[in-house]
């Protein structure tokens, strides 16, 4: 190692007046977080099925003896503890709900200009390529179940280097990199106490790595590693002389730190140059906002932390437990046959047993003989007392089952809307997270995809591939809008229904209807009704801007009646924006255009572009015309032609009304 690293390396590990002040900020807000670090553990140990893990009185986890031991350590011989994991049950729905649909992402360009607007495509075609490429729906499973059992999921989005193909650079192997997500769970993220996780001038991630992994990365200074994690809380059975407690202490900008500061310590010492703030605009400024992104399920505004699922859970699962053991100890108890006989009864030479056949030998007393003892009744209020628990753990998660005696169709779709209603709340998190996260992995695609790649995606006609994609082609357009509706779950036969609907309407052709059903996804019947909605505020924004004047000339469409005003002639080109007859919903373009006039920016606009877009609106009318006197005029040829196809039959006469028959 030459003299200037190892200098590099002792003024690091030199905590000055600030790296103070930043030791004090770790050991303050993990203080915050090692309180609930307890009950976090305890919450994931009943949702792994450990149901005999309880807080004690020094806040520490504890588990009660599901065995027995040759000490007497473990539970009494007669005692029942079993576990029936109703808690998995309730998260393997809810995460699958959770992760069933790929997310509606949409790119919203930030100006009308048609090289912004072509950036935009081109960053919705990487998220939705990206989904796959990064693993993002694996990155949802794992944050979802931390949020149901924890309350809180973070997301932190960053540029790995280290992921192939790998190429020489400088006289080093270097990856060519890619963006990646990891995933954490409560105990490991803290933030300032009393502010709330927006508000946090800074956070710190306390996670444990391998010790290999850590020493293999790149920039590592250099500092011998000694092994300090524990991996109780996640359950992790690696070998704990591998892995390594790694802190990184992530500042927000602020006056003295204008770009942040992102610095990595473990055995209470740097092991990576200090680095600004991960969080950076396309023009490598730091940006003032979280860089990690946090999921939670219930907001608990008198608290720095959020509330999860599984800690409601807890109690009605002790005691739906509680009562099933109790079955089985009465049931080892009561049901185990044993024989009522007065004392000297039974002959010495036998005893009962379970051979088929055998002959018991007893001798009477007083006229007495041996008899079965009676078995008491099991108690029913044991089964009762489950019942009850596993109705209230349904209520408690919003998954409750139509009660027997519910048969009004009616009754039973309020209650399930009740319970759709309690989960929509979450969904709408969700889609706010997915859009967050989608937004910085796009800056990080522009920051770095400086060679030219090729990146699929799943278009409408299958796979389709970007050739020689730089991360610049995006142009700045990261504003990423994911709706919560397209995170909504359906089920087949909801599916179907809705394609039925819309084929009873007339709204879809028979052929995507059966193309709908065939696939099992319900999508594309309103993807042409999405498509005009877009393309209707994609010309509102062009005439707002008043970028209309230079969009080119485009040729009449096939069967597009386009007429000069001025000589009633037929004209060869139009105006790229105008409406396109045959092929733009007139209705729907009509009602986008009608919503924009009521508005006041649309009375605030100059008369030229006023005038524009009434010039559209009266395209759009005369198309409507136009086609109204076209099926009207078809409608007559069709009348007319069944009324010739009448007349050209032959006339048979009048049928006469059978009579009675003559008497002989």
């Amino acid at each position: 190692m030459s003299p200037e690293v190892t200098e590099l390396i002792e003024k690091l590990n030199t905590p000055s007046a600030p790296e103070r002040s930043v030791l004090d900020r770790i050991r303050r807000s993990r203080r915050q977080a090692d309180d609930k670090v307890p009950e976090w553990k305890e919450c994931l140990e009943f949702a792994r099925g450990n149901h005999y893990a309880y807080v004690n009185s020094r806040n520490k986890l504890v588990n009660q003896a599901t065995k027995e031991s040759y000490d007497g350590r473990g539970k009494p011989k007669w005692r029942v503890r079993q576990s029936r994991n109703l808690i998995f049950a309730i998260l393997d729905g809810k995460i699958s709900a959770a992760t069933q649909r790929v997310p509606g992402y949409e790119v919203v360009p930030t100006t009308a200009d048609a090289e912004d607007i072509a950036g935009a495509k081109i960053a919705e075609k990487i998220a939705l390529a990206g989904y796959e490429n990064w693993s993002i729906r694996r990155v949802t499973e794992s944050a979802v179940y931390y949020a149901l059992t924890t309350g809180e999921a973070f997301a932190f989005p960053f540029w790995d280097q280290n992921v192939g193909p790998f190429v020489e650079a400088e006289g080093s192997t270097i990856g060519i990199g890619d963006c990646r997500v990891r995933v954490y769970g409560a105990p490991e993220v803290s933030w300032e106490p009393g502010c709330q996780f927006a508000d946090s001038p800074y956070y710190v991630i306390e996670h444990a790595r391998p010790i290999d992994a850590v020493e293999k990365e790149e920039g590592f200074l250099g500092a011998k590693l000694t092994p300090d994690a524990e991996l109780d809380w996640k359950g992790d059975k690696s070998e704990p002389s591998r892995m390594v407690l790694v802190t990184e202490y992530l500042e927000r900008p602020c006056p003295d730190y204008p770009q942040g500061r992102w610095l990595t310590l473990a055995n209470g010492k740097m092991i990576f140059p200090k680095s600004e703030y991960p969080l950076k605009d396309l023009d490598g400024q730091a940006v003032d906002a979280p860089c990690i992104h946090r999921l939670s399920y219930m907001i608990d505004p008198s608290s720095d932390r959020d509330q999860g699922l599984v800690k409601q859970l807890i109690e009605p699962m002790r005691t739906f437990n509680d009562a099933l053991n109790k079955v089985s100890e009465w049931k080892n108890v009561a049901l185990s046959p044993q024989i009522l006989a007065p004392v000297g009864s039974l002959d010495s030479r036998t005893r009962p047993s379970d051979e088929p056949g055998s002959v018991v030998y007893y001798n009477p007393i007083v006229g007495h003989e041996p008899k079965w003892r009676p078995v008491p009744p099991i108690p029913s209020e044991l089964f009762s007392l489950a019942d009850r628990m596993e109705r209230m753990m349904g209520f408690i998660a919003s998954e409750n089952q139509v009660p027997s005696q519910v048969e009004s169709g009616k009754a039973i779709q309020v209650l399930l809307e009740r319970d759709q209603l309690a989960w929509q709340n979450f969904i709408t998190k969700l889609a706010e997270w997915h859009s967050r996260i989608m937004r910085d992995l796009l800056m990080l695609v522009q920051r770095h995809y400086t060679e030219p790649r090729i990146v699929q995606y799943r278009g409408r006609t299958g796979w389709e591939a970007i050739n020689d994609f730089l991360g610049a082609d995006i142009r700045g357009q990261t504003d990423v809008r994911v709706a919560p509706g397209s995170l909504e779950p359906r089920t087949r036969q909801s599916i179907e229904q809705r394609v039925m609907n819309f084929a009873q309407l007339g709204w879809v052709s028979p052929e995507a209807a059966m193309s709908a059903i065939n696939s099992g996804t319900g999508e594309k019947l309103v993807e042409s009704y999405e498509l005009d909605i877009a393309r209707a505020n994609l010309v509102i924004s062009k005439l707002r801007a008043g970028t209309f004047l230079q969009e080119p000339m485009r040729p009449v469409f096939p069967g597009e009646e386009a007429m000069d005003p001025e000589t009633g002639m037929p004209l060869a080109e139009v105006p790229g924006w105008m409406p396109r007859q045959g092929v733009d919903n007139v209705a729907v373009h009509k009602a986008v255009f009608s919503d924009w006039f009521k508005t006041d920016e649309w009375d605030s606009l100059d008369p030229q572009i006023k005038e524009a877009s009434l010039l559209y609106f009266s395209a759009l009318q005369d198309i409507e015309a136009r086609e109204a006197q076209r099926a009207q005029q078809l409608q007559a040829e069709q009348a007319m032609a069944q009324g010739m196809n009448n007349a050209a039959k032959p006339d048979v006469g009048t049928p006469q009304s059978s009579l009675p028959a003559l008497p002989s």
